[in-house]
């Protein structure tokens, strides 16, 4: 206690010690002295022209084209591609009565699918079938009939074990668009970035760079078999 009071006290000492006025302003007698004063001229260089000669040499002058005037027409090549046909907006619904329980509906896909298959492509129908006949109050929907679902994201497996992830929403029957389904199959690949990771890891700090052929390991593709029962739902309302 006594060693903090005499230490704030020399601070103390110390502060009050030192001059309150500022240091005087250093004057260069010699350049005053020897040294006229000129004015300074501001350069307005707002009208000085900037010869580019390699611009002019290289560049065709008929080819600029001023940014006001150009008109450029941006096409987008992968919508043209997309069949209109496929394409249908998604029914939304916004009124909704809970107390009325939603039916399940069960389905098969009709063939297997896989994203190894580089045919599929988002927007694309898959056909299911159901697995038996359901009452859907107004409709009876009789065994295997067609229910059509659509393709709304495919994610491929990319390095490092990285899953590939299949998105299939939008579900119809196929004779009758009014009898529509929610509920989406979502399905995903082996992820072997679980493994891969640490062993990638560990092997970089034992070995220097030793783990990086692990890499080029793809994760597993997402695949869709005719063996699975997928489950959908109908709301009567």
């Amino acid at each position: 206690m006594i060693t903090k009071l005499l230490t704030f006290c020399i601070c103390v000492q110390i502060a009050t010690a030192l001059p309150l006025s500022a240091a005087p302003l250093i004057v260069d007698e010699f350049a005053e002295e020897t040294l006229t004063p000129t004015p300074i001229e501001q350069f307005d260089n707002s009208k000085v022209k900037i010869e580019d000669e390699f611009a002019e040499k290289y560049t065709p002058k008929n080819s600029i084209i001023p940014l006001s005037v150009k008109k450029e027409r941006v096409i987008d090549e992968i919508a043209l591609k997309l069949d209109k046909k496929k394409i249908k907006p998604a029914k939304v619904k916004t009124k909704y009565n809970y107390s009325i329980a939603p039916i399940p509906v069960q389905l098969k896909i009709s063939q297997n699918l896989t994203t190894k298959n580089d045919g599929v492509k988002e927007g694309d129908l898959i056909l299911f079938k159901t697995i038996k006949s359901i009452n859907l109050g107004k409709y009876i929907l009789p065994k295997d009939s067609e229910v059509i679902g659509r393709v709304e994201t495919i994610s491929p497996n990319d390095l490092m074990g990285t899953p590939a992830d299949l998105v299939v929403d939008n579900f119809v029957v196929k004779n009758n668009e009014n009898i529509n389904f929610y509920g989406r199959i979502k399905k995903h690949g082996a992820n072997r970035s679980w493994w891969i990771y640490p062993i990638y890891q560990a092997g970089n700090i034992a070995f220097w760079a030793a783990g990086y052929p692990l890499v080029l390991i793809r994760g597993g593709h997402a695949k869709l078999s005719t063996k699975e029962i997928y489950t959908v739902y109908y709301e009567m309302q």
